[in-house]
């Protein structure tokens, strides 16, 4: 009887190594899990980060050449602007002289 309970026993006690192998197994995969998962999650900021910062290039490059072509526009619209001012100018004053002239041939 005593060879049953010391069998009994030192399966018990196998039977209590075993089960804190595998906790200890399952806190190591735990911890491994989680070391992992933080890894990825670093890896997804950084892709995320990259994205970020070449989508932010792409709109300031964009935003600039919009600049550069309202500015451009811009000065378009002023020379034509001026071109227009001049003309006119000029015609009025060719307008003014012809009725100096006029008015000196006619005596008005």
């Amino acid at each position: 009887m005593k060879s049953l309970i010391d069998d009994i026993l030192t399966l018990e006690n196998e039977a209590n190594g075993l089960l804190e192998e595998a906790r200890a197994k399952a806190k190591e995969i735990e911890k491994a899990s989680t070391a992992k998962q933080a890894a990825i999650r670093e890896e997804i900021m950084a892709d995320v980060e990259r994205r970020v910062a070449v989508f932010r290039e792409e709109a300031e490059r964009k935003h600039q050449e919009d600049i550069a072509r309202a500015k451009a526009e811009h000065e378009a619209a002023l020379a034509a602007l001026d071109q227009i001012v001049d003309g006119v100018i000029a015609d009025q004053a060719d307008a003014l002289v012809a009725q100096f002239r006029e008015s000196l041939v006619h005596g008005d």
